[in-house]
């Protein structure tokens, strides 16, 4: 057999091979398992995760969904939102004005034990707090919050936190422009109950000119005829016209006041009451097990990466040998 003939690595060679390394590999393998296993029990701080799921509602106004609208017909405000309604509530909950203010409730600055007078510490916030907290749509089409943290208890809280604040931060947001809104609604229906009032006083005094209702004195006096009063006459004549342009127009601001008024009713609703914009199916919890890490899938990885990378490093270590490589190297130094 040649010296410099290929090397031939079947599977008989390779449990030769085994069985001439076994001691070398189970050791460096078994200290390799024991250390990842001391580091993942006693060195790394173990994470743990909550999570909320809730379905979002089909309710953006309170008296659109409680009041009947113009087709008579309320919305059904117990009514699960679809694929718009989760997209709009998952945009709320990656705003920057979620993030901080939860920041802020749980003081995550000193709990992530960050340095206030460290250069660009609010980006490195921001980044811990993208990494711990989480969210997606689910295959059921829920949402899900997931927060992990070194302490099960802040987990949960924060899970919790950030699904309550969503319903202040949309209700916010609503009640903002609502509240503009009611203010412009408001000037409008205070100046037609002022326009009715002209209306009204003027028609006041025209009655006591004698002219109260054009129609129905025009039509007294062709039944009396001759005997009709001459003063009664010519105060219609005179006010007849004007008394009942005042009787049109009385009706007409009547009717738009009543609509400014079901308008004013329902944005003063929205501007001051609030319905929770999600369904909460489950409430994080505070969690048992941690999720990082998984002290033996890590161990069992590790063991198996150190056990290949050392058959690795063997191979090659045999290949050269054999042929005669390293005493190569070693001669041309």
């Amino acid at each position: 057999m040649e010296n410099q003939q290929s090397y031939s690595f079947n599977f008989i060679n390779l449990l030769k091979f085994l069985v001439r390394w076994y001691r070398h590999l189970l050791i460096i393998t078994l200290i390799a398992g024991i250390l990842t296993f001391v580091i993942c029990k006693f060195v790394i701080r173990p994470e743990y995760q909550s999570t909320v799921v809730f379905y979002p509602s089909t309710n953006n106004s309170i008296s659109n969904a409680l009041l009947p609208g113009i087709t008579g017909k309320e919305r059904d405000v117990l009514a699960f939102g679809a694929e718009e309604e989760a997209e709009q509530l998952l945009q709320l909950l990656k705003s920057e004005k979620l993030k901080w203010d939860i920041i802020g409730r749980f003081d995550l600055m000193t709990h992530y034990e960050l340095n206030p007078q460290e250069k660009s510490v609010y980006t490195k916030l921001s980044k811990t707090f993208d990494a711990n907290v989480s969210y997606r749509r689910t295959e059921y089409a829920s949402l899900e919050i997931a927060v992990t943290d070194r302490s099960s208890q802040m987990a949960a809280d924060m899970a919790n936190g950030i699904a309550n604040m969503l319903d202040t931060v949309k209700m916010n947001i609503q009640r903002e422009w609502a509240v503009k809104a009611l203010k412009i609604v408001e000037e409008q229906y205070e100046n037609k109950k002022k326009q009715i009032q002209i209306i009204q006083d003027s028609m006041k005094s025209l009655a006591a000119l004698g002219v109260y209702n054009f129609d129905e004195q025009s039509r007294g006096l062709a039944e009396k005829g001759a005997n009709a009063d001459p003063k009664t006459v010519e105060a219609l004549q005179k006010y007849g016209s004007v008394q009942s342009s005042f009787q049109t127009r009385l009706t007409f601001e009547s009717e738009a006041l009543g609509d400014l008024q079901t308008k004013y009713e329902k944005i003063k609703i929205d501007a001051e009451q609030f319905l929770p914009c999600k369904f909460v199916v489950n409430t994080a919890g505070k969690s048992e097990e941690k999720v990082y890490p998984r002290t033996i899938i890590t161990t069992l990885a590790m063991m198996l990466t150190t056990f290949f990378m050392c058959l690795l490093v063997l191979v090659a270590f045999d290949y050269f040998k054999k042929n005669n490589i390293i005493a190569q190297v070693n001669s041309n130094e």
